[in-house]
């Protein structure tokens, strides 16, 4: 006789901790330094971060609001700028890397907002990511520089450590203003990286099982276990179960804890 044993229920038990992952970024919205009323070009001097070639510092105050505070940066000046900062992190374990991302672009009809995102060990590229936001077809007429950032939705990543600090970089990859006066390059706010830590012993617990099997009309089956095949003492299952020419089934709940079964399936006089 043919036994099938079907899990119906299964829970996978994680390890889970409380505790609110650390901020490894620092000054990741861009609020630890001054853009006066408007903008200020930067080369250097961003709070936690280093600059390669130009960026714009922009304030809200004359330009579209930030998704956090009241700063956003603007990548693309005169020349395709760059921004980077190297955090600690420990060697296989699992960090999240968000980060808002806009551009004025599609309604100044200027193409400027390819975005690269690079992770590195030291010189090593561990991962890379390219975002663009689709032109729109057709192009619209020229707004004013004030016009509203179209910020992306929020874009997330995973990523894993290869050494005890990973250095995280954004930049334009290749692309100048060509709109003096306009920040309408590659938009960036709120960058964020934080541990991912992954579950530690994980378990798989079968909350019940079903016992099937092919049947006979009006023949009496009893199903039997034990959790020891060494002897052979058999215990009963619930009731008889009258057979129905098909597949006849029945259920039992497993406990957190219990000991293994064995099952059977026995056709009474």
């Amino acid at each position: 006789m043919e036994l099938k044993i079907v899990v119906l229920g299964l829970a996978l038990l994680l390890a889970h901790s409380g505790v609110s992952a650390q901020e490894l970024i620092v000054n990741g919205s861009f609020e630890a330094n001054s853009a006066g009323s408007s903008f200020v070009m930067l080369s250097s001097g961003l709070t936690g971060w280093t600059v390669s070639n130009q960026i714009d510092l922009v304030n809200i105050a004359v330009f579209s609001p930030a998704t956090d505070g009241v700063n956003w940066i603007d990548l693309t000046t005169a020349t395709a700028g760059s921004i980077s900062q190297t955090f600690p992190t420990i060697t296989s374990e699992t960090y999240r890397l968000c980060f808002d991302y806009g551009n004025y672009g599609p309604r100044l009809r200027f193409r400027n907002d390819d975005l690269r995102v690079e992770l590195l060990s030291g010189s090593a590229l561990l991962q890379a990511f390219d975002y663009r936001t689709p032109p729109p077809s057709p192009q619209p007429p020229r707004e004013s520089c004030l016009s509203t950032m179209e910020w992306q939705p929020r874009v997330c990543a995973t990523f894993t450590a290869a050494s005890v600090a990973t250095t995280v970089k954004f930049l334009n990859p290749g692309n100048a203003d060509g709109h003096a006066g306009c920040a309408g390059g590659v938009a960036l706010d709120n960058i964020s990286v934080v541990p991912t830590p992954i579950a530690q012993n994980p378990s798989v617990r079968c909350s019940q099982v079903e016992l099937c099997w092919e049947s006979v009309s009006n023949k009496i089956y009893q199903v039997q276990y034990q959790s020891d095949l060494t002897t052979n003492f058999w215990i009963d299952l619930g009731t008889p179960i009258q057979g129905n020419g098909t597949t006849s089934c029945t259920v039992d709940a497993v406990a957190p804890g219990q000991p293994q079964k064995f099952y059977r399936i026995v056709r009474l006089p």
